[in-house]
């Protein structure tokens, strides 16, 4: 029997206790016995806790159920609840027959009275023996233990929209929008979200003229070690990198714009509060500009009437959003 799940769920001896708990006669198989494997993956989607199960019947069929509550611990309680239904569906209980999973049949207790014998009972020839498991697992087709649904990883997408903090383009900090989209692992363990920005600045007086920063481009993000606070609350390290184009504007005597490429990366924390299918994500961290030694002036680089601009070595990002889980 396989089961995997959060740290923060019951652990596989208190899932596996759950089952033995309505099903005593059945046991896990020891390292080498052919015997009926069970698979629990459980997963956090949105507020819910979705707890699977996958297993092949006796005709070979693959089978998987699934059940969802908002606690782990009840989505743990019922799916071990349907494991001991599953496992009772497939292992017969007349004659006294083993469960798949045991080694050796199930004995009458020592004080048991014995009946007498009679003349109909010693005329009747002697039941066959019920063959052993290892010889019920070989009569079985190959496909019992290799078998597996197409559909038993599904990732998570979400699409949601954000607006955004940065400080190392410009003299004063761009405020942006963005629209992402993201996929999540079935359990939360990992994130990768790429999404489309975009940033504008006010206008800045630098003697002897005025100058406005613009942005336009995307960023690629990935998130993994998610830590649980509580049911709704989880924080996850991250890292980004943004690539597009600042647009810087200048105002003398007339207008001039300058176009330059921008990329920049580095790391940042991101704190997510769930509600059913939504969630409100907050993330900030650090920049680092790959374009840094860039320098904008007024008049001629050689000789500037004012320096309107020089990229630093490190920034700034924050962002404060929303997201749809599909």
């Amino acid at each position: 029997m396989q089961y995997s799940a959060d740290a923060t769920c019951p652990s596989a001896a208190e899932f596996e206790s759950a089952v033995r708990e309505r099903v005593r006669r059945v046991r896990l198989a020891r390292q080498g016995e052919i015997a009926r494997e069970y698979r629990v993956t459980v997963r956090q989607a949105g507020a819910q806790h979705v707890a699977r199960l996958e297993f092949v019947d006796a005709n070979g069929k693959a089978i998987a159920r699934e059940v969802a509550a908002d606690e782990c611990t009840s989505a743990v309680r019922a799916i071990a609840l349907v494991t001991a239904l599953a496992i009772d569906a497939v292992v017969p209980e007349e004659h006294g027959a083993p469960s798949v999973a045991t080694g050796e049949p199930q004995r009458a207790p020592a004080s048991a009275p014995q009946p007498a014998p009679n003349a109909d009972t010693a005329a009747r020839p002697e039941p066959k023996p019920l063959p052993a498991p290892a010889e019920q697992k070989r009569a079985e087709p190959p496909t019992a233990r290799t078998s597996r649904p197409a559909a038993a990883w599904r990732p998570d997408f979400e699409l949601g929209a954000r607006a955004t903090l940065t400080t190392p383009k410009a003299p004063r900090a761009l405020f942006g929008a963005e629209l992402f989209g993201a996929l999540e692992s079935p359990s939360s363990a990992w994130l990768v979200q790429l999404g489309i920005a975009g940033e504008r600045g006010t206008l800045v007086r630098i003697n002897p003229g005025q100058a406005r920063f613009n942005f336009v481009g995307g960023r690629l993000e990935g998130c993994a070690l998610r830590l649980a606070l509580g049911s709704r609350f989880s924080a996850m390290p991250c890292a980004l990198i943004e690539a597009g184009a600042t647009i810087a504007e200048g105002f003398i005597d007339e207008s001039r714009t300058v176009i330059d490429p921008w990329v920049a990366t580095g790391p940042s924390g991101r704190l997510r509060w769930q509600w059913g299918r939504g969630s409100a994500v907050l993330e900030a961290g650090a920049l680092f500009p790959l374009t840094y030694r860039d320098r904008l002036v007024f008049g001629d680089v050689d000789a500037p009437q004012a320096e309107v601009h020089e990229i630093p070595l490190l920034g700034a990002f924050a962002a404060l959003g929303v997201a749809i889980d599909l």
